[in-house]
């Protein structure tokens, strides 16, 4: 039986690195770096996909996530579903979620409340719902 415990490997400073993909825009900034605490906390080295010039971003983002122990993608609201109270998460998170169920990588998921994830993404079967007010209960 497969152990349920995720062995990391140790990056040059000694610490495990975790990629994290979640939105840049303003707005998401307080999430955001709640994740990113909650990570290091944790003893992680935080990746994140922040843009860079000269470089395909698919390929950047690709590279990064390889270069991790795990990752955590975090949905937040970004597109207004038409005639409901849900909405679509940044567009390329789904994207990003791919890239690392294809390189082997362990992750979690986490949506914000009124966040679709039902057919985000066939590799995530299994996620954590969160409220940005109150997220030190939450997660």
């Amino acid at each position: 039986m497969e152990s349920d415990v995720i062995k990391l490997n140790m990056s040059k400073i000694g610490r495990p690195r975790a990629f994290l993909g979640i939105s840049f825009d303003e707005k998401d900034a307080d999430v955001k770096d709640w994740f990113e605490r909650l990570l290091r906390i944790c003893g992680f080295e935080v990746v994140t996909g922040e843009r860079s010039e000269h470089e395909e971003v698919g390929e950047k983002i690709r590279r990064k996530i390889r270069s991790c122990d795990v990752a955590c993608f975090v949905l937040t609201p970004r597109t207004k579903i038409e005639c409901s109270n849900q909405w679509q998460s940044p567009s390329w998170i789904p994207a990003e979620i791919g890239m690392a169920y294809d390189s082997g990588k362990k992750f979690a998921v986490f949506a914000e409340k009124d966040v679709v994830v039902d057919g985000v993404i066939p590799y995530v079967v299994d996620y954590t719902r969160f409220s940005r007010d109150t997220l030190n209960r939450d997660v």
